[in-house]
Order: structure tokens, then C-alpha cells, then sequence
């Protein structure tokens, strides 16, 4: 139990390298099944998290397999591992991927976890959204995803949920309504104060106004936040806002 307890800690501090180390002999230890179930549940969110598919899809499946063979599929262990095998499964495997998800999103929610679900649900396939056939299937899952977030007052998922409807708005041509939901997701994340999620959230509304040829508003957009792009740490969003703040001064005529 100790070894648990300072796993955790690295794990919660983010230090996943020395939590994989003590998780992984838990895992292996033969002592207790369900400290070894849940190790190998905490490793496969670790390595999902480095990129390291393979061996995230490998411990999600050992939880999987001995829990269906224990005949304990109402665990919420085997609820967790099954998302994990879901976000660990590959993106080609379009046959299957849309039962995956589905599948994943019911058990969770048989299992009363809904931030599991609502992060599971916000993680479609792309056929879910570009395929105009399932339609109806997104609009109820954005229907349901924003109620359950604003039952349980997570802020951060009702935002991500508007930004989602926002972007669904815009793939239907419904300009107006995307607009808004923007709107509602960009007030959102500045009471919540996470620079990271707002600078997003910003990106993608200068991204929608380009795309509708409101250049003037793109640029305002990314012009008022610019100067607290160094604040954060993710480099790809980073060059991301600078390509489209780059784009809206051409086309603003602001060449300096």
C-alpha cells in the first residue's frame, strides 16, 4: 500500500516516469488483484499520455481479460480499461471504432462516471462527425454531454462542449449559432482563468472568422491576446495562433 500511495503522488504531481516505475512493479507483484487491476489501469492513462499507444492498449487489455474472465464486467475498472482501449485504438480502424466508442460511453455511464463519459464522449471518431448519416447521433451526444456537465457543474466540459457545438454549427453552415456557442465557450474559459484553454478557444474563433472572411475580427481576436502567447507551454498551439495571427494581419493589411 505504501508503494501505491507514493505512486499516486508522482502521478498527481505529473512525475509519470517514477510513477510508472512503482506502478509497473505493482502490476507484476502477484499480491493483490485489485491494487494490480487498478496499476495497470493508471499505466495505461500514463503512456496514453506519452504517445506510447502500444503499451497504453496493452495494459488496458490485461485489465479487460481478467476481468472478463473473473466474469466481472460490471466493475468500474473494467468500465475504465474499456475506454482506455478505446483512446488507445487506432484511428484506421474505422469498422470497428464507432461500436468501440459507443460501447465505451454506455458502460461508463452504467458505472455512474461521468467525467469519464463526458471526456470519452468529446473523443468521437471522425466518421461520427463527418458522416452526415450520424447526424442525429452527434446532436444527441452533444445534447447529453452538455446536460450531464452542467448537472455536475464541470465547467471545463460544458466549454469544450460549446466549442464543439460551435464548430458542428459551422460544418452545417449554421453561421449564426456557431457564432454563439463560440461566443458562450470563450466566456467560459475566461471566468475559469486557464490561459491555455482561452488561448484555444481564441485560436478557434479567429480560425472560424478567417474562414467566414471576417478578417477584421480574426485579427482583433488574436491581437488582444498576442502578448500572452509565451505564457504557456504548448508549442504547436503556440505556432498555430501565430500562422492565423499572420494570416489576419496579410489580409488586415497589417504587414509590419
Amino acid at each position: 500500500e505504501l508503494a501505491w500511495e507514493i505512486a499516486l503522488a508522482y502521478y498527481s504531481g505529473s512525475d509519470f516516469d517514477k510513477a510508472a516505475v512503482l506502478l509497473a512493479d505493482i502490476s507484476d507483484s502477484g499480491i493483490d488483484d485489485i491494487f494490480e487491476l487498478r496499476a495497470k489501469i493508471y499505466l495505461s492513462k500514463i503512456y496514453i499520455s506519452k504517445s506510447m499507444i502500444p503499451l497504453a492498449k496493452k495494459y488496458a487489455m490485461q485489465v479487460l481479460k481478467k476481468l472478463s474472465d473473473a466474469k466481472n464486467k460490471k466493475s468500474y475498472l473494467y468500465a475504465l480499461a474499456y475506454m482506455l482501449d478505446y483512446f488507445s485504438s487506432s484511428r484506421d480502424e474505422a469498422s470497428i471504432l464507432n461500436d468501440k466508442y459507443m460501447e465505451a460511453m454506455d458502460i461508463l455511464l452504467r458505472c455512474d462516471l461521468n467525467n469519464n463519459y463526458l471526456n470519452t464522449a468529446l473523443h468521437f471518431p471522425a466518421q461520427i462527425f463527418e458522416n452526415k448519416k450520424n447526424e442525429k447521433i452527434f446532436s444527441n451526444i452533444l445534447e447529453k454531454t452538455e446536460r450531464i456537465a452542467t448537472e455536475i457543474k464541470n465547467q471545463h466540459l460544458v466549454a469544450a462542449v460549446y466549442n464543439w457545438k460551435a464548430i458542428h454549427d459551422e460544418y452545417n453552415g449554421d453561421i449564426n449559432s456557431a457564432r454563439k456557442d463560440f461566443d458562450k465557450a470563450e466566456k467560459i474559459r475566461t471566468e475559469l482563468g486557464d490561459l491555455e484553454q482561452l488561448l484555444r478557444i481564441k485560436n478557434g474563433i479567429s480560425d472560424f472568422n478567417l474562414r467566414i472572411a471576417h478578417i477584421k475580427e480574426a485579427y482583433n481576436v488574436l491581437n488582444d491576446i498576442i502578448s500572452q502567447l509565451f505564457m504557456i507551454s504548448d508549442y504547436p498551439l503556440i505556432i498555430e495562433l501565430l500562422k492565423n495571427q499572420a494570416q489576419a494581419a496579410f489580409f488586415f493589411h497589417d504587414y509590419e
